[in-house]
């Protein structure tokens, strides 16, 4: 935890639970962690999935931190407009076409991503990068309907080719990464093919790549008793490549980009939940008044969180226990069969590595309102930066409340 258990307690008694708690300095040691691993090459790009986590106040740390954000948007556009992005800090990748988002796009200066040859943007844009549908070898260890992401090389040279006539200033390439590819080995492949691309694009057509981002990926290990990533092994093993292909090609002015959106905000997270019963079933099942609407990562999705109990770390007397939220659904299951100390009524249950996917999957299944969300900031103190709902907000929203 970045926070200590006494601080967390005492913080807990004296808000309302559930909350979101998010930490500033553990962002900040990840990407300094990644800029440092990156050193051979300075002007590294290191994009935020805004969807992940759009609360401003995260975005604007990542904006100090030297990094952009990738948005899917016209709304995500002007909610990083205002925290400060611009120009090529802003990735702009729509699946379907939305003129305002493009008005947007043209007018942040940002570069628009192209998906599909049939996403290219009605109005003319200075800086267009276009994504490469991946080869399926790619992803082994990762389940990945791929089909909506990227065109065929041969469609991509063809539009290249086209935007390239019509005046285009900057183009870039893409690939759509498999967010938790594990294997050593899988940067290495993505970099041969997109470095390969590029140096057939000039020496074939002319054209002179602006940058090549690698997508989404550096997994994140969300069980605390996995190796974290090798991110200096990953490092190294994109730089051989280049060295191997951009150098010979005079290429080394490329840009090189990606986002890792759950390494960079996940750890810096957590969910706390204040437990309101205890019922002595074959296995402890823990009510928590949290619920999989506030939370939806391990419920709906299946994904695993390190759960752990404010001030029973080291506590005797753990049991095999269920950990539940409070709604009357088979689904509201925070975590199975966990080993846990023995908890009471008003104990407070953490669920760890929430930064990114958690509290922006929020949504108001049964009639849950979205939880408060607090920073606890560089300097040590906490602050709110997101209220939390109420049902007033519920009743307003459909008209019910003057």
């Amino acid at each position: 935890m970045f926070l200590p258990d006494r601080t967390l307690k005492k913080f807990a008694a004296e808000h309302n639970t559930p909350f979101y708690l998010y930490d500033e300095k553990t962002i900040r040691n990840s990407v300094t962690k990644l800029q440092q691993a990156f050193s051979w090459k300075p002007d590294i790009g290191l994009y935020f999935p805004v969807r992940m986590n759009p609360n401003p106040a995260i975005l604007r740390i990542l904006l100090q931190s030297g990094c952009g954000v990738s948005c899917c948007s016209a709304a995500e556009l002007m909610l990083c407009a205002k925290v400060g992005f611009e120009g090529s800090k802003i990735l702009y990748s729509p699946m379907i076409l939305d003129s305002e988002g493009d008005r947007l796009c043209k007018k942040l200066n940002a570069v628009r991503i192209v998906n599909r040859e049939n996403l290219l943007p009605e109005q003319s844009l200075p800086n267009i990068m276009l994504r490469l549908e991946p080869n399926r070898s790619m992803y082994r260890s990762e389940h990945c309907e791929i089909g909506i992401f990227g065109m065929q090389e041969h469609k991509l040279l063809d539009m290249l080719s086209i935007l390239a006539r019509f005046g285009t200033q900057r183009i870039s390439l893409c690939v759509e990464g498999a967010a938790m590819e594990k294997r050593p080995d899988y940067f290495a492949e993505v970099s041969k093919k997109m470095f390969s691309l590029a140096a057939l694009i000039w020496k074939s057509y002319g054209i002179r790549i602006d940058s090549i981002h690698l997508g989404s990926g550096l997994p994140f290990s969300y069980r605390h008793e996995y190796p974290d990533t090798d991110i200096s092994g990953i490092a190294a093993a994109i730089q051989l490549i280049s060295d191997e292909i951009l150098t010979p090609a005079e290429l080394n002015g490329i840009r090189i980009s990606m986002e890792p959106g759950r390494y960079l905000a996940a750890g810096a997270g957590v969910f706390v939940t204040k437990v309101c019963s205890v019922y002595e079933d074959e296995s402890p099942l823990i009510v928590t008044d949290g619920c999989m609407s506030q939370l939806e990562r391990p419920s709906q999705l299946g994904n695993y969180h390190h759960i752990s109990v404010i001030g029973k770390h080291d506590a005797c007397g753990r049991s095999v226990s269920n950990v539940s939220g409070s709604l009357p659904d088979k689904r509201d299951v925070f975590a199975k069969k966990r080993v846990l100390p023995h908890v009471q009524p008003g104990d407070f249950v953490v669920v760890h590595d929430v930064g990114a996917d958690g509290a922006a999957l929020q949504n108001g299944y049964g009639g849950m309102p979205a939880c408060a969300q607090y920073l606890r900031t560089a300097e040590g103190t906490i602050t709110e930066i997101k209220a939390a709902q109420t049902p007033d907000n519920l009743l307003k929203a459909y008209g019910l409340l003057d």
